[in-house]
């Protein structure tokens, strides 16, 4: 009833490579052909033109907050509502485009950091950053 192997059938064992080498034809095609494009480009003379890169008309304004939170700019006090928003309305009309940075103390509020932002949102600056000192730690 079981089936059983008889010995004048003949076994068909091996591997059937024809994919394989169907496979590294395409491959051995696609670099011939991708190798000729290679050396025909090179062959081809080519003048570039040279250009300069533009630098964009970014200015910087630097705003800190001390430990205090008493605002400076340019070593001068100022007051967050009133000055620092008037200066950073000028400026903004000097430059095309005007970046500012935040440079609180790690111990200044909350609250004095949001009134310097508030300021220079409604003078008009997009750009406002904050100034951090490098990490002591390692970074994996």
């Amino acid at each position: 009833m079981g089936s059983t192997l008889e010995p004048d059938e003949d076994v068909v064992a091996g591997i059937n490579i024809t994919p394989f080498v169907d496979v590294v034809l395409v491959l051995l095609v696609v670099f011939m052909v991708t190798a000729r494009l290679d050396a025909v480009a090179n062959v081809l003379p080519h003048d570039l033109p040279e250009a300069r890169q533009a630098q964009p008309d970014i200015a910087e304004f630097i705003v800190t907050i001390d430990a205090h939170d008493r605002v400076w700019l340019a070593g001068e006090a100022v007051l967050p509502n009133d000055d620092l928003r008037a200066r950073a309305e000028s400026a903004l009309h000097a430059t095309s485009e005007l970046r500012a940075v935040i440079a609180a103390s790690a111990e200044a509020h909350h609250a004095a950091v949001a009134a310097v932002m508030e300021a220079l949102q409604r003078a008009g600056v997009r750009r406002i950053g904050f100034a951090v000192a490098p990490s002591s730690e390692d970074t994996p």
